[in-house]
């Protein structure tokens, strides 16, 4: 499994002042989302996951959080955008995932030049009775399948949208749940 220190060095840009970042949630007015989330599938939470999606983010996505309650895995399936890793923006192409731990600040933004970054996403709220995988002790990017990720989570939304069989959404969120522990679990630790 590679990790940031395996990558090109042109693919980590320069350091960043953690300091002068602040909170920021903007999900940009051109955005596309499809969300699932605990309250509209329980079958996620039964799984230790909050919410799980797809974001199709155009210039304005842009997300600073201090001192998060989750645990994030954001996996890039398309285009190309931006992660804070060790005081430094890394970049995220298709087949990289971006794994946080919740109180740890992370930040991640597309890259405005370069048009549309699709991620396919999955929560893990700190209070989960049953987390999927542990966090890591800080952000990091890890290498990963994107696109058995995202069909596993786009599996579960459209079956969710579409006929919302119990059987069906229960084996789509059981894949979605193996492939978060697949990821979270290939990042390394200290």
């Amino acid at each position: 499994m590679r990790t940031l220190q395996n990558r090109p060095p042109q693919q980590i840009s320069m350091a960043v002042d953690v300091a002068a970042l602040s909170e920021i949630h903007r999900v940009g007015s051109d955005t596309v989302e499809h969300r699932i989330t605990r309250s509209g599938c329980p079958t996620l939470w039964d799984r230790g996951i909050g919410m799980a999606g797809i974001s199709a983010a155009r210039n304005e996505f842009e997300f600073v959080r201090a001192h998060p309650h989750f645990t994030q895995i954001l996996v890039t399936t398309a285009g190309r955008g931006q992660a804070l890793v060790d005081g430094e923006w890394g970049t995220l192409t298709k087949g990289w995932a971006y794994v946080t731990p919740p109180r740890q600040l992370h930040a991640y933004h597309t890259d405005g030049k370069l048009g549309e970054w699709e991620v396919a996403w999955v929560i893990i709220p700190r209070a989960s009775h049953a987390p999927p995988a542990r966090a890591p002790d800080r952000p990091r990017l890890v290498e990963t399948d994107s696109d058995l990720f995202r069909a596993a989570v786009f599996g579960l939304f459209s079956e969710y949208m579409g006929k919302a069989d119990p059987a069906m959404m229960e084996s789509w969120a059981d894949l979605v749940r193996a492939l978060t522990s697949r990821v979270a679990g290939a990042a390394p630790r200290d």
